[in-house]
């Protein structure tokens, strides 16, 4: 009895691992591709869908913390990509958003080694990201360098109360 109990279940589990939905699986995160839209600025005017990927693409290199991403995310900065996502057709605020998702993201990831690349990008900012944001992000990628990450809920509790 106890084998069909253990076969049921086993059979069970292979078909529900087996059958995932696609979007379901998970695919490795291709981190040496660069959105094309930092190659090619212009595109952002002419494809709403390249916005959108390249906004996702950086989302999610703050969300998983990949350190590769950091030049991407710095060159997403430049004044060409930032002119061409102001004039992007079907996004109010482009450009804002454009700015915030990098310095978010790289806040996110919290590599001291970002600091010197955002001195240089800080001048191609619009006011409100030199002066209200990136304060607040460089504090952010400070704390997170001066702090490791916690391994208890108690050493988690300290880290909190430094931040």
């Amino acid at each position: 009895m106890i084998v069909k109990e253990r076969l049921g279940l086993s059979l069970a589990l292979s078909l529900a691992l087996c059958c995932l939905p696609t979007g379901a699986t998970a695919q490795a995160a291709p981190d040496a591709q660069v959105p094309s839209a930092l190659k090619n600025p212009s595109i952002l005017r002419e494809d709403v869908r390249e916005y959108d990927q390249l906004v996702a693409t950086i989302r999610q290199a703050g969300l998983k913390k990949q350190r590769t991403q950091i030049q991407t995310l710095i060159s997403v900065l430049r004044p060409d990509i930032l002119q061409a996502a102001q004039s992007v057709p079907t996004v109010r605020r482009a450009r804002f958003y454009l700015q915030a998702a990098p310095l978010l993201a790289l806040a996110r990831i919290g590599d001291p080694a970002a600091l010197p690349k955002l001195q240089e990008v800080e001048r191609h900012l619009d006011p409100y990201f030199k002066e209200e944001l990136l304060p607040v992000v460089k504090a952010r990628i400070q704390a997170e360098s001066r702090m490791p990450r916690p391994r208890t809920t108690a050493s988690g509790k300290r880290r909190s109360v430094i931040f």
